[in-house]
């Protein structure tokens, strides 16, 4: 009897263990998919903003667009008939991009010591020689395994919630075009 009990604990503690493990697994490959397709799109916006000193209104709404296809694509999946269906735990609450708002104070700073001019928002055409801050962040929900002491030993003591975390992609690009403001 003790050996078989021995054996239930057992198998109960394995396999509560391979669960988390599993969701942390899971979670880290969302995370590094994000990220690939983050630092992609990161790629052509820093040689937009290199080439214009600024995003123009057409190209941001693009950007737009596939940064929401992005949280889609990562909060979506398609059921047994090919329809799309939410999942039931978001990854991607959303994002935010310095375009309508300065940057971070802390960037913008540490830039400004340096003798640098920046460019701080990026809807707003940069001078020649001037550095433009692209402030990407990407808010996504992290799980979090915990024990509740409160439930007194109950099957549903071990519990999984979330907690927001941002990916923050900040890039400098020197604005590298001559924009003459005479007609």
């Amino acid at each position: 009897m003790p050996r078989m009990v021995y054996n239930v604990f057992k198998t109960i503690l394995i396999s509560m263990v391979l669960v988390i493990v599993c969701d942390i697994l899971g979670y880290m490959y969302r995370v590094e998919s994000v990220n690939q397709k983050i630092e992609s799109i990161m790629v052509t916006m820093q040689q937009e903003v290199s080439k214009n000193n600024y995003i123009p209104v057409d190209t941001y709404t693009m950007y737009e667009g596939i940064l929401k296809g992005i949280a889609s694509d990562m909060n979506y999946h398609t059921d047994e008939n090919g329809n799309w269906v939410e999942d039931d735990d978001i990854f991607v609450l959303g994002y935010d991009l310095n375009y309508n708002h300065e940057c971070s104070a802390s960037y913008k700073q540490a830039m400004e010591s340096l003798g640098l001019v920046v460019s701080p928002k990026l809807n707003t055409p940069a001078d020649y020689g001037d550095v433009a801050v692209i402030e990407l962040t990407v808010y996504v929900n992290t799980p979090v395994w915990y024990y509740d002491r409160s439930q007194d030993g109950a099957s549903d003591s071990t519990q999984r919630r979330y907690v927001t975390n941002e990916l923050t992609y900040v890039y400098q690009v020197p604005c590298l075009r001559y924009i003459s403001v005479t007609q």
